[in-house]
């Protein structure tokens, strides 16, 4: 259980690095509204994930439960989310402002308004289902019963990585120059490509041993 409790934080975290537009909502919302709001989205988005990733591992102990061997076949289906990902983060438009009308609300309706985008997003289940199954969680005693704890670990680490965001934003959102910030965010789509490409590798390594 520590294992999955552990991957699942990871999860949480890294899928939430490659959210460059998450991020980018999560500065704008605590430089136009404060702190509070900041963390309100953070938590909404921390929460989304934390659903999202749960449903994907839900789908992933269902689909070992199939009376059929398609560890192979799952393994393939990573590989091309990942691929996917990748080139999607490549070729992602780069943010050009950190200003923005719509960031600036009370905390609740910000909170509501992010939740609701972010919950209705099913193409990141698939993201969640790739890295579920390039981390291993069917060889670490996956479960009906370790679903809950491996949704709230997403969320966990999901909310940390927000919440590093919005701290910081706060911080340093107005004593910064705006491009100096947009540059690092902006980086932050090809780190994701370059990581997502290096894990379908890594995820492609057991089937090409067995060739």
């Amino acid at each position: 259980m520590e294992i999955l409790a552990f991957k699942g934080l990871v999860l949480g975290f890294i899928y939430s690095v490659a959210l460059v537009s998450g991020t980018v909502w999560c500065v704008q919302v605590t430089l136009q509204s404060g702190l509070k709001a900041g963390l309100a989205v953070t938590l909404a988005i921390a929460l989304a994930q934390g659903i999202l990733g749960g449903l994907a591992v839900l789908a992933l102990y269902g689909l070992l439960m199939l009376p059929i061997q398609i560890g192979v076949a799952l393994r393939l289906m990573a590989i091309v989310v990942f691929l996917y990902m990748s080139g999607k983060m490549f070729f992602a438009p780069k943010a050009k402002t950190l200003s923005a009308e719509v960031a600036s609300g009370e905390a609740g309706q910000l909170f509501s308004i992010t939740f609701a985008l972010s919950i209705t997003m099913p193409m990141r289940l698939g993201g969640y289902l790739a890295f579920a199954i390039a981390a291993g969680l069917p060889q670490h005693g996956l479960s009906g019963a370790s679903v809950p704890l491996v949704a709230m670990t997403a969320c966990l680490g999901s909310f940390i990585w927000f919440g590093y965001i919005a701290l910081l934003a706060k911080l340093f959102g107005h004593r910064v120059p705006e491009s100096i910030s947009l540059r690092s965010i902006n980086k932050l789509n090809s780190l994701s490509g370059t990581v997502f490409l290096l894990v379908a590798l890594i995820t492609a390594l057991p089937l090409v041993v067995r060739l």
